[in-house]
């Protein structure tokens, strides 16, 4: 390399003013190293003989705004700083993580902690070495079994241990859910977690633990249909067997997602898969959903129906879900559950969610009245009132039908309702941010819908009256027009935001629009039409992956992504066994979802 053309190296990479010297050696330069290399300085090396040039304290680059680049001293916009993140240029662009209560005099984008609004992080970015870190902190815990941290070094890191008493160096000791005996330190650390209790603690295995260690944030959704709660149940048994392939019999569908959703047939399968049995894992294995469908759809859907009030009295229904779920609450759930209602006295969705039952004991309803709730179709099932407490001993009065007159498909309720939690500063999501979707990952469960038939008209419809638009040919276009709208604008909303984050292979959409005849009915339970039911989720398997067109509202197939049965195939190498015992959660790797 000649004299000149090194010169011109060196200010490209604009380089402190101390390696120009290399530009002055009177000699050709075979090799140039960088310290990202691995150097301490900047070495040159010619005939085998290397030559390093150590750099100066403080870098110079170009400020915004300087005219014809002039290069002018930049100020650190920190004093010291323990979390830094920079890049591998020369000199590196540099930001500094720390939560500070005041930033330095120097930084000019001083802003608010996601995490607590009494915090400020300073987003400037700087051009030169870091500087040094701060004074050493005290670890504010003295062992923790909870610990989430980032990847960066050193890392920063949390403890999310519920404890009687916090450790005297915790300075945002806060309390946890409804119990006020029970606290989680909310500060951060930067540097080692230090140890675990270790087996003798009294804490044990953590109920909830955060979502995939902090890497992504799973959420199934079921949405609702009646006797078509068949067709998700059947998929559900088919991804559960895989995973048992892989992990053992023991594991669960709970055991791999953070927050599962339902609505109408869809929350009833939510509790299903989430209740706890008397040894704390899920009530319901997948492959027993069908079975609960098959033995009980025609009871609570009899052919005797009534020619007043509700087609269906719904008290074999009641009865048997008081029975399943028994005494178990929301906030009881394994996983963290959503599941949509509708307050017909107060017109306006009632959701229920164990992140809820947290800060608001009157939402720690019956599981068994949240389920009787949802699946309170109109003119199907009747409505459901009950009562709660809250915590000052105050009634609460819910007077609830169906979900799905609000949202059929409960996918964004449930992406709505972590970050809802991460706004508050849950620290089950640390790091991830509010509106950070990229680094969620959705499985979209439909029932099916009879979309192919094209079975109204405009010409038709517009003579109908009252009892035409609430039953006509065996359907209630009403109310199909209702929650099938719901439903497709969340497909359209969740398929498009995926896709422009461009991560769309972290959203699965599996449903059919091709139902006709009885299967696209919600209530008709004959033997016959539920086993048709299983069939449709078997070939749903089969089908190309597909995404929704946007003009049409149809699915149509992509053919970048292969088939449904393949997608698992693809999801399952993603997966790896949780670390935590009893199947908690297997963690999903990010990097192999992109």
């Amino acid at each position: 390399m000649t004299r000149r053309a090194a010169a011109i190296l060196m200010l490209t990479l604009s380089l402190p003013a101390a390696a120009l010297l290399v530009a002055a050696v009177d000699v050709a330069v075979d090799t140039i190293r960088l310290p990202s290399d691995g150097g301490e300085g900047l070495t040159t090396s010619k005939g085998g003989k290397e030559q390093t040039l150590p750099l100066p304290d403080k870098v110079v680059a170009p400020r915004e705004g300087n005219v014809g680049g002039v290069l002018e001293e930049e100020e650190r916009p920190w004093a010291c700083c323990n979390s830094t993140v920079c890049t591998k240029s020369m000199p590196p662009t540099c930001r500094c993580l720390d939560e500070v209560e005041e930033c330095a005099a120097a930084c000019k984008h001083c802003e608010p902690s996601g995490f607590n609004p009494a915090f400020h992080v300073c987003n400037d970015q700087y051009h030169g070495d870091p500087g040094p870190t701060c004074a050493k902190e005290e670890r504010p815990w003295a062992c923790c079994d909870r610990t989430v941290c980032t990847k960066s070094f050193p890392p920063t890191c949390r403890c999310l241990d519920e404890v009687e008493e916090c450790a005297p160096a915790c300075k945002r000791c806060e309390p946890f859910g409804i119990n006020p005996n029970r606290h989680v330190c909310n500060d951060q650390y930067h540097g080692d977690p230090g140890p675990n209790r270790g087996a003798s603690s009294s804490l044990g295995s953590p109920r909830s633990p955060p979502p995939s260690y902090g890497s992504i944030v799973t959420v199934l959704s079921i949405e609702g249909g009646g006797v078509r709660g068949i067709i998700p149940g059947t998929i559900l048994a088919f991804l559960e067997e895989k995973l048992q392939e892989l992990d053992g019999p023991e594991a669960r569908i709970s055991d791999y997602f953070d927050v599962i959703a339902g609505t109408s047939t869809g929350g009833l399968v939510t509790a299903m898969l989430s209740a706890p049995d008397d040894a704390g894992r899920p009530l319901f294995a997948a492959k027993d959903i069908n079975k609960f469908y098959l033995d009980h759809c025609p009871s609570i859907f009899p052919q005797a129906r009534s020619m007043m009030g509700p087609k269906y009295n719904g008290e074999y229904l009641h009865t048997v879900v008081k029975k399943l779920l028994g005494d178990t609450r929301v906030g009881d759930t394994l996983n963290n559950v959503v599941i949509q209602t509708f307050d017909i006295k107060l017109l306006q969705p009632t959701i229920f969610s164990t992140y809820n039952t947290m800060k608001d004991k009157s939402k720690n309803a019956l599981l068994s009245d949240v389920c009787i709730s949802t699946s309170a179709a109109p003119t199907y099932l009747p409505g459901h009132h009950f009562q709660t407490e809250g915590e000052d001993g105050t009634p609460r009065q819910f007077n609830l039908i169906d979900g799905g007159v609000a949202a059929n498909n409960p996918t964004l309720l449930a992406m709505t309702d972590v970050s809802k939690q991460i706004l508050m500063g849950n620290p089950d999501f640390f790091p991830i941010k509010p509106a950070d979707y990229g680094k969620f990952m959705i499985l979209s469960l439909g029932t099916g819908t009879a979309k192919i038939e094209e079975k109204f008209h405009a010409a038709e419809c517009s003579k109908w009256g009252l009892l035409g638009w609430l039953y006509n040919r065996g359907a209630a276009p009403i109310i199909d027009s209702f929650s099938q709208a719901s439903a497709d604008f969340v497909d359209i909303h969740a398929s498009v935001l995926f896709q422009a984050l461009h991560c769309k292979k972290r959203y699965l959409r599996i449903q059919d629009d091709e139902l006709k005849g009885e299967t696209a009915s919600v209530d008709v339970s004959t033997p016959e039409n539920l086993n048709r039911l299983v069939d449709v989720g078997k070939a749903l398997l089969k089908r190309q992956v597909c995404k929704v067109n946007a003009e049409t509202g149809k699915n149509e197939p992509d053919q970048n992504r292969g088939t449904n049965r393949r997608s698992w195939s693809y999801l399952h190498a993603c997966c790896r066994k949780s670390a935590k015992p009893g199947f908690r959660r297997a963690m999903l790797n990010s990097r192999d979802l992109g």
